[in-house]
């Protein structure tokens, strides 16, 4: 059941970003892959080499944030405001972000693995 939930997830992902590159957008503005979730890219957080990349990421209110587990070991993302589930290698996790605010996070497993969410309000949204 967790291996069709991954799967969707990671065909969902897959469409969006093959969709969303093939569109023109009017806006004027143009998104690139480190964006941080601030253009039509969807923002990724990879754990690898037991740390977060990027370990601060700038996303705008409403925004969902995936991390994605590319270690050889079991991790979890641990805060405050949410916590996810043991991911083992291929497995993601997604949280959006309602509110704007910085919000700090760790590896439950691993503590000295460190991250930072910072989400803001943009104008004209």
């Amino acid at each position: 059941m967790m291996k069709k939930k991954v799967w969707s997830l990671f065909l969902i992902l897959l469409f969006t970003i093959a969709f969303s590159s093939c569109s023109s957008s009017n806006s004027g503005t143009t998104s690139t892959p480190s964006d941080g979730g601030l253009g039509n890219q969807v923002p990724t957080v990879s754990i690898e080499n037991f740390s977060f990349k990027p370990s601060v990421l700038t996303v705008q209110v409403g925004t969902a944030v995936v991390w994605t587990n590319n270690d050889s070991a079991d991790h979890n993302i641990k805060s405050t405001d949410f916590n996810s589930p043991m991911m083992k290698n291929g497995e993601t996790y997604e949280f959006k972000f309602d509110k704007a605010g910085t919000y700090d996070y760790i590896c439950g497993i691993h503590p000295k693995m460190t991250g930072q969410i910072i989400v803001v309000e943009m104008p004209g949204y």
